[in-house]
């Protein structure tokens, strides 16, 4: 650990890191575009296969609970409704074998900014390319 008490990793010793099932990816979420956007995306398609658009209605039927900044260009922020807590306040996907691509893809290749509980926190990690 370095003085920020920021762990540098190596991409082998990144990609064996193990969630720590915090839940905080699942709590708040991006999704491109306001509720309406969504939605008419969704009539035309977008949202990949079935399970994966039924996911995103279920998503968009109970709302954001943050509208986008027009100024900053920022996002609908979402909550996921398939994420339950356990007794002891882990978090647990219900839908986990069948799971969106956007979720099976997490972390996207490196750390993440804005979940500082998470294993793959860019302030608990920081990622070292090796050349080889």
């Amino acid at each position: 650990m370095g003085e920020t008490g920021v762990r540098t990793v190596d991409r082998q010793e990144f990609e064996g890191i193990t969630c720590n099932r915090c839940g905080e990816c699942c709590e708040r979420f991006h999704l491109p575009g306001t509720k309406e956007q969504l939605l008419a995306w969704m009539d035309q398609g977008w949202g990949g296969n079935y399970l994966e658009r039924s996911w995103v209605a279920d998503l968009l039927e109970l709302g954001p609970y943050g509208e986008p900044d027009e100024e900053e260009r920022q996002p609908s922020l979402f909550a996921c409704p398939k994420l339950a807590h356990e007794a002891h306040g882990t978090a647990t996907c219900t839908i986990y074998a069948d799971r969106p691509k956007t979720c099976r893809l997490f972390p996207y290749g490196g750390p993440v900014n804005g979940f500082p509980n998470c294993v793959w926190s860019d302030e608990r990690i920081q990622l070292v390319e090796v050349a080889s």
